[in-house]
């Protein structure tokens, strides 16, 4: 959930076959049918507790909304993760409406929503495994940095049309991700961390100065900051240890 100034909030999460929201008393209730096992949905409230609206989001498979960060103008950037395929929007409704393909099993979704609650863009990224993202921040010139968890051999962030495409090649079978997104959808970079072991970012806040500060867990030994002027390898005490990760612009 992410509140915004006004005293309104906008939630994700995602249900299973029917989602009632709102009240019928009220005149808002809306009624989510989801198009698969289990769909996303995001919803926001008034400050009065109202529902002022509400979407899903999904597929034929299972898809689960994770992360949500707001923007100052209202707008609202989700991320999480899919299977297969995944309509996010709705034509009907006067917005975008786009379909994301996975590579794998599960990918990661990231998609902005204007302020009525109309799609502005969504993206994927992941690759042939199970990715997932978990935790976004949003930035005041309108872009937004997202983390979560890669699997396999490499994994596609952005895309070769728009200049901007972006393999990483995993250290382990399970690595961090840290991908940041500017305001209108394009990836600005990526980069993956971690061990031989799992490894797993969950937490994200951006900082004024476009920096980021990330946090989740590790395994044995994952180096940060690979082949850069940071570099910083980290060694558990134990099975699983916590990381914080600071990350320039």
């Amino acid at each position: 959930m992410s509140a915004l100034s006004d005293g309104s909030a906008i939630v994700i999460g995602s249900f299973l076959t029917t989602a009632t929201f709102g009240n019928a008393s009220e005149g808002n209730e809306t009624v989510l049918t989801a198009a698969g096992t289990r769909d996303i949905f995001i919803t926001k409230y008034n400050p009065a507790g109202t529902l002022a609206w509400a979407k899903s989001a999904g597929g034929g498979d299972g898809d689960v909304g994770e992360g949500i960060s707001t923007f100052s103008d209202g707008s609202a950037i989700v991320t999480g993760y899919y299977a297969s395929t995944a309509t996010f929007g709705n034509a009907s409704e006067g917005g975008n409406e786009i379909d994301l393909t996975s590579d794998g099993s599960n990918d990661i979704f990231i998609a902005k929503y204007n302020p009525d609650g109309t799609l502005d863009w969504a993206k994927s990224a992941g690759g042939t495994v199970d990715d997932r993202g978990w935790g976004i921040s949003t930035l005041s010139d309108g872009s937004a940095i997202v983390t979560g968890w890669i699997q396999g051999t490499t994994a596609t962030f952005g895309n070769a049309s728009e200049g901007n495409e972006t393999v990483l090649t995993l250290v382990g079978a399970n690595d961090i991700f840290i991908a940041k997104y500017n305001p209108d959808g394009t990836l600005a970079w990526a980069k993956n961390a971690g061990s031989l072991s799992t490894d797993e970012g969950y937490g994200i806040s951006a900082l004024p100065d476009g920096s980021a500060v990330v946090t989740g867990y590790f395994e044995s030994t994952a180096t940060f900051g690979a082949l850069e002027v940071n570099e910083t390898p980290l060694s558990s005490a134990g099975g699983r240890d916590i990381f914080i990760a600071k990350y320039s612009p």
